[in-house]
């Protein structure tokens, strides 16, 4: 009978995906850095700032995805960029909806 060895070394991610998600991470915080700068100075805290508590619950809970060496390298790439673009496509959406005058539903 073969004896099983649960010792295997944690995994230990390249230098590409390293770099890879590290700029795409950076690359996505000026938006919300900028969007954080608009709600302060507008004093709202509408719909933008439900907006950025998402993208920085995304940007969190990727980073600790891509920490955990037991989560695939896909799983937080995936999270980060289908998350973030999610938020950004509803928001310029929803901007557009606003700038041509709301749905004109009658």
């Amino acid at each position: 009978m073969q004896q099983i060895n649960n010792n295997t070394p944690p995994y230990v991610r390249s230098t590409g995906e390293t770099i890879t998600f590290w700029l795409l991470w950076v690359l996505f915080l000026p938006p919300l850095i900028f969007a954080t700068f608009l709600v302060f100075d507008t004093n709202g805290l509408g719909l933008l700032a439900a907006a950025i508590v998402a993208q920085i619950a995304i940007h969190i809970y990727s980073a600790g995805l891509f920490f955990n060496k037991q989560q695939p390298f896909s799983k937080a790439l995936i999270w980060l960029l289908i998350g973030t673009g999610l938020i950004y496509m509803l928001f310029v959406g929803g901007c557009f909806v606003a700038i041509s005058g709301g749905l004109n539903l009658h």
